[in-house]
């Protein structure tokens, strides 16, 4: 043979020896992280309304303005349906199977009527979960934080029994603990031997307090399992929100109140009287747990409807008396209801909204006809009622 050919071969078959007695390392490019712990935008009541809208129907009420409907069924019940507990870093945190569920179990409380049923009442400040806990010797029970609850504080707070949910303790940690809930007709029973469950977990970074719920290693003794805590991470939209071995993603935006310089204020688009809603037993059902979203989530759109394209026509005069009730700041209860004029009055608000507007349209008559006696005294009064009519929609 050619020496120049065993030459070659000899060279190769030294690199083949080679490449299998060492091991090969390839660059790869790592997977995505599934979860980010970046902060998403800050949103406003806009995006409660936009988000909200293709699930129930927005509601204006005298006590506490714009409120929600869900038609979710005759037997929906807020953090009862269509979800679990979950033991994270804040405590008991309430895991919803809808997918808007980002919203209104974690902002703002909830209320019972008995023709709305279950209605929403948006909040600023995020919680793992806003309800007040029970429990009783081998059972826990839980219900709706109410509008009151932020009057009287969470010790204190008064909940008919009929509200609460009870389930035995060792199906505490269960993802389907919904299959083991105790009969409504025994709550009283439950509910007379209970006492309040005051832990709380407080948060350095965000400096709130988190009512955690029972103590992880309570419900241990009773499951006879270890309850292995769970991190809560940023989504950055609802999209994102899913449980992924130790994590679990929250779509968890910071809610801006409105700026009180600001004319115009978040409103849904379409707002229904109590009287226009379907009772609860007969509406339809819009939305089910596990259900695709209706649109994927986009920023919110913080123009006022009256604003939009469209709707640029009306009359300047039904904004002013909007103005101050906006500078004092009102609860956030009372944020929609300034916004009621501009959108469809109802019948109780109709009396202060004609004083506020009669004077403004007679006015120019009433100065043509008596122009050349006393002007200056005629202005005042008219001056005068309106400012005296203003603050009436602040009291509401």
């Amino acid at each position: 043979m050619n020496p120049l050919k065993l030459s070659a071969l000899a060279l190769g078959l030294a690199i083949i020896a080679q490449s299998c007695s060492s091991p090969t390392y390839v660059e790869s490019t790592p997977p995505p992280q599934a979860y980010s712990n970046e902060a998403p935008a800050p949103v406003s009541y806009q995006s409660f309304y936009n988000e909200l809208s293709p699930y129930g129907q927005w509601v204006n009420t005298q006590d506490y303005g714009y409120v929600w409907v869900p038609a979710a069924g005759p037997d929906f019940q807020p953090y009862a349906t269509a979800g679990y507990w979950s033991y994270t870093d804040y405590g008991w945190t309430w895991v919803s199977n809808y997918s808007w569920g980002w919203a209104p179990f974690h902002y703002g409380t909830w209320d019972f009527d008995s023709t709305l049923g279950w209605y929403w009442i948006p909040g600023y400040q995020w919680s793992p979960a806003w309800v007040s806990w029970r429990s009783t010797p081998g059972y826990y029970g839980w219900a709706p934080l109410g509008p009151t609850y932020t009057y009287n504080g969470y010790a204190t707070y008064n909940c008919p029994p009929e509200r609460y949910v009870f389930v035995n303790a060792s199906y505490m940690n269960n993802p389907n603990m919904g299959r083991y809930y105790e009969p409504r007709a025994q709550n009283a029973s439950y509910f007379s031997r209970s006492a309040v469950v005051t832990n709380t977990y407080y948060d350095r970074g965000s400096n709130n307090t988190y009512h955690s719920g029972p103590p992880s290693t309570e419900v241990e003794r009773y499951t006879k399992s270890p309850v292995r805590p769970v991190t809560v991470v940023q989504a950055s939209s609802p999209e994102r929100e899913g449980v992924s071995g130790n994590q679990i993603s929250m779509f968890r935006p910071s809610v801006q109140q409105p700026n009180s310089n600001n004319a115009s204020r978040p409103a849904p688009e379409k707002v229904y009287q109590k009287a226009e809603v379907t009772p609860v037993t007969q509406r339809p059902v819009q939305t089910n747990p596990n259900q695709p979203r209706a649109t994927p989530y986009k920023p919110e759109n913080i123009q006022h409807p009256e604003n939009q394209p469209g709707q640029q026509n009306k009359p300047k005069e039904e904004n002013k008396p909007q103005q101050p009730p906006q500078q004092q700041q009102p609860p956030r209860q009372q944020e929609p209801v300034q916004q009621q004029p501009a959108q469809q009055p109802s019948q109780r608000q109709q009396p202060p909204v004609n004083q506020q507007h009669a004077p403004v349209q007679q006015q120019p008559a009433k100065q043509q006809k008596q122009k050349q006696s006393k002007p200056p005294k005629q202005t005042k009064p008219q001056q005068q009622n309106q400012q005296g009519g203003q603050p009436q929609p602040g009291r509401q």
